[in-house]
């Protein structure tokens, strides 16, 4: 479990903020919980990794992990199960208890980290290991982020540097249902994400991500951030940041996830 010494992040207060705009302000519970999963991810990162590096102290190691939260059956996002665990109710644990907290951390560090986990409204950690029915090529085409499913940047989806399929599978469920929140963490360097409606909304390492939409709302991010970031609301009014390829200067390599 994790200690309750750990130092506070101011990302989760800017989280509740942004959430607080984002949701119906009478959906309290939804909202809780979006900042429980992201808490426990905090805390996972500070004790699993330092400076995006792994700790060397640990046997064990966080690997990566993907959340969701209100998923709607309706949405137009399917998620398969065929090879998922689902729990019995009352082994569904919530997610700011202190068993479904030890329940997460042993799905990230252990052999079923692969696949999604799912979390009702509640707070429920209901079943994992899903699978969204998807690829991030084919949402792109649909959406008319990429002429074909064989050339599709990270850029198109908003992200600063190459990422996963992780990452770019997720926002592209998000697109699929926009009722839904969703995270991930990432198994190399520990950073975090939260992703609503088609767009990262919060980006633990890197805020330059977010959409100027969203930035207004986080206080770490300076004032001259902000007014920058306001001058570029229109190339998120549909989504994605629509930006030109990273030079070459730019780029960075692949990290795995």
């Amino acid at each position: 479990m994790f200690s309750s010494k750990k130092k506070k992040d101011t990302s989760i207060t800017e989280l509740s903020n942004l959430i607080y705009h984002l949701e119906d302000r009478e959906n309290k519970e939804l909202q809780s919980k979006v900042i429980d999963a992201y808490s426990f991810l905090i805390n996972l990162q500070q004790k699993y990794f330092k400076d995006r590096k792994p700790r060397s102290r640990h046997k064990k190691r966080a690997k990566g992990a993907i959340f969701y939260i209100n998923h709607s059956p309706e949405s137009e996002l399917e998620i398969n199960g065929g090879s998922a665990t689902y729990l019995s109710p009352e082994n569904q644990h919530n997610i700011s208890d202190k068993k479904g907290q030890q329940l997460l951390e042993e799905i990230i560090t252990g052999e079923y980290h692969d696949g999604a986990v799912e979390i009702t409204q509640k707070g429920k950690i209901k079943s994992y290991q899903r699978k969204f029915a998807l690829t991030d090529e084919e949402v792109a085409v649909e959406l008319g982020l990429a002429k074909n499913k064989k050339n599709v940047p990270h850029y198109v989806w908003g992200f600063k540097r190459p990422v996963s399929k992780r990452h770019t599978s997720t926002i592209a469920a998000s697109y699929k249902d926009r009722n839904a929140y969703f995270l991930t963490f990432s198994e190399q360097t520990g950073d975090i994400r939260v992703y609503h409606a088609g767009d990262i909304i919060l980006s633990k390492e890197t805020p330059q991500e977010i959409p100027a939409k969203y930035a207004i709302f986080l206080n770490s991010l300076s004032y001259k951030r902000k007014q920058a970031l306001e001058k570029k609301t229109s190339d998120y009014q549909l989504g994605p940041v629509l930006a030109p390829p990273p030079k070459l200067s730019d780029k960075v390599p692949m990290y795995l996830i």
